[in-house]
């Protein structure tokens, strides 16, 4: 696996406090995302991911007995999620989120096929045999050695073919970039990391993309609907440069992949 540089252990009690404080604010998308966009942007970059998302899981025929949104943060995802899942258990760190999240799935009329709890992902007990992980945005806020771990743990919960949807920050250069003040800590590793990672935690890459190609290519299709095919390509591509140059100034990108668990790890 990719060689890391020692930068020191995350703080479990400041990532705690952040969170905690983050879900007082539940009811804006920016509680989980953490920009400084206007809240109407941030929803619709937030549903490019998850059209993105549902578009590649249904390609693979994913099934949706089981589904586990493992960070669901203010549930955002989780409510999507719940309309297609004949069950949803929704995991999340900070008593407050699970809250909210709780409510918000209990007001959309998806409480009774719903399981909601706090749990630490590293540590908590996973329900099994789910045919559906979503672990969104919570891997850079877990230490290095633990996010296979991680992966592992949730190689495990999946039934044989499962698939995992994962997203996290990743930075853009070969090197990992640590953020870690006396409020917040969180951690940026190069992509190959986790594509090693995956690899080594019995998953095959089935789709994978980063902003520049997720937020322009859903945006045009969310426009054109079926012309896409036919016209999508050529009008994305401006957009898509666009989003690059932007990107460019950047020091970390948002990557997003859907995997299969393919083999067993003993």
């Amino acid at each position: 696996m990719t060689d890391l540089p020692d930068r020191g252990r995350l703080e479990e009690a400041i990532i705690r406090r952040f969170w905690e404080r983050q879900s007082q604010k539940a009811d804006d998308p920016r509680s989980t995302t953490l920009d400084t966009n206007p809240v109407a942007r941030v929803a619709r970059e937030v549903g490019c991911y998850q059209r993105w998302m549902l578009r590649n899981l249904s390609a693979l025929g994913c099934s949706w007995r089981r589904v586990a949104d493992l960070a669901c943060g203010n549930g955002d995802w989780s409510v999507v999620l719940a309309r297609q899942a004949e069950h949803l258990f929704a995991i999340d760190l900070t008593p407050g989120f699970v809250e909210h999240c709780e409510r918000r799935l209990a007001s959309g009329g998806y409480g009774g096929r719903v399981t909601v709890s706090v749990g630490d992902l590293t540590r908590c007990e996973l329900p099994t045999e789910l045919d559906l992980a979503v672990v969104g945005a919570v891997l850079q806020y877990i230490d290095d050695d633990e996010v296979p771990r991680v992966l592992q743990r949730v190689h495990a919960a999946l039934a044989p073919g499962g698939l995992l949807y994962m997203r996290t920050t990743v930075a853009r250069g070969r090197e990992r970039i640590a953020n870690r003040t006396s409020e917040y800590q969180a951690a940026y590793r190069p992509l190959p990391f986790f594509t090693e990672a995956l690899a080594r935690c019995g998953f095959t890459v089935a789709a994978a993309a980063t902003t520049e190609r997720v937020v322009p290519e859903e945006t045009i299709r969310s426009l054109v609907g079926p012309m896409y095919r036919w016209i999508g390509p050529v009008i994305t591509l401006p957009y898509r440069l666009g989003w690059r140059l932007d990107r460019a100034r950047r020091s970390t990108d948002v990557w997003a992949c859907v995997a299969r668990r393919s083999v067993d790890v003993r």
